[in-house]
């Protein structure tokens, strides 16, 4: 084709005297379409609990999903017309893609998501690298035939800049509530009559004491279901093997033994999946007019020695409000039980 020709062609004149054939076919339906229908799938399994539970990062995530797929689905449609910013569309998808493996690639921690990384890399190099070299890509839609408008460029200006403030706002956000479910443990008096009590963890959902022999930490977590609570973990100092203590606040009005059960089999499923239990009690208890449940285990430890899991959950009526209590030791002393659970006060 020469230069007085490619002054006169139009997306008219290349449908008519070009054809889409080859791996041209193969990038546009397999790569285009087939990649932008398994975007589309991840994005109905979108899980919040992902994202913990803030909407900004799961939009970030999810607006980058459409985007993708939307490109996709404009990529394919823009070679069939033979519209001038198709290369330029197709380049753009793929070097985005290529990004976000390389992000996936550093921050991922499952190995299912290093190789999905690792996948998007070499797939997105090679497809632009066909892009870039292919001559059919070149006779369907000729360099000097190729336009990128103003529009072009801010529609990919908003899809690079949007899912960026998304999520800089989301990790803000994750930020400020770790700080908050992360407070100090402050002096505490009157709050107990017990001497050797004398710190207590408190945040918005609850506020209990830490024995003495005790160390601290409070974190965000999340319960079964995907929603805030906050998580704390006792230590024992003077003996590490004598009992360690999870506690998190909630809000569950469901005060069934099927509940006890579930919040159980959810949290053996994480800790403990492949120890097995004997149950040695499991009941309702009242501690200070509000309804316990609770569940022990038995189980022995890599060296052989008698554990007990003590599971319980405590239930507040007027605010409607729970806890979760989970703790370790070896049977001899559980008098750090009934200290830290006679002493949780809901507010």
């Amino acid at each position: 084709m020469n230069n007085s020709e490619n002054e006169n062609i139009t997306s008219e004149w290349l449908k008519a005297n070009t054809k889409i054939t080859g791996w041209l076919v193969f990038f546009l339906s397999v790569v285009m379409g087939f990649g932008g229908l398994s975007r589309s799938i991840s994005l109905i399994a979108v899980n919040m609990s992902d994202y913990n539970n803030n909407y900004c990062i799961a939009a970030a995530d999810i607006f980058t999903g459409v985007a993708l797929l939307s490109m996709s689905l404009y990529v394919i449609y823009s070679f069939l017309n033979r519209y001038p910013n198709a290369v330029f569309w197709a380049k753009t998808n793929l070097i985005l893609i290529i990004a976000l493996s390389l992000l996936g690639l550093v921050m991922g921690q499952a190995e299912e998501e290093k190789v999905n990384a690792v996948s998007g890399l070499l797939g997105g190099g090679l497809w632009l690298l066909y892009l870039i070299c292919s001559r059919q890509v070149q006779e369907v839609i000729p360099k000097s035939f190729r336009k990128v408008s103003k529009v072009d460029w801010i529609v990919l200006f908003a899809i690079i800049l949007i899912p960026i403030v998304l999520w800089v706002i989301g990790v803000t956000q994750l930020k400020a509530v770790d700080t908050t479910g992360s407070q100090k443990i402050e002096t505490s008096e009157g709050l107990s009559q017990n001497a050797d009590s004398l710190y207590y963890a408190e945040t918005e959902q609850v506020k209990f004491i830490v024995p003495k022999e005790f160390s601290c930490d409070a974190s965000l977590a999340y319960d079964i279901e995907g929603k805030d609570l906050y998580s704390y973990d006792l230590m024992n100092e003077v003996d590490s093997s004598y009992s360690i203590v999870t506690l998190c606040s909630e809000y569950k009005a469901d005060s069934s033994f099927s509940n006890l059960d579930r919040h159980w089999e959810a949290w053996k499923k994480k800790k403990h999946k492949e120890v097995f239990m004997n149950d040695v009690d499991r009941g309702v208890q009242s501690i200070n007019g509000n309804k316990c449940l609770f569940r022990i285990c038995k189980y022995y430890d890599k060296a052989g020695e008698d554990m007990y899991w003590r599971f319980y959950l405590l239930f507040d009526n007027e605010t409607g409000k729970s806890c979760v209590f989970s703790s370790y030791d070896d049977g001899i002393s559980t008098k750090y039980v009934d200290e830290i659970l006679n002493s949780i006060q809901f507010k």
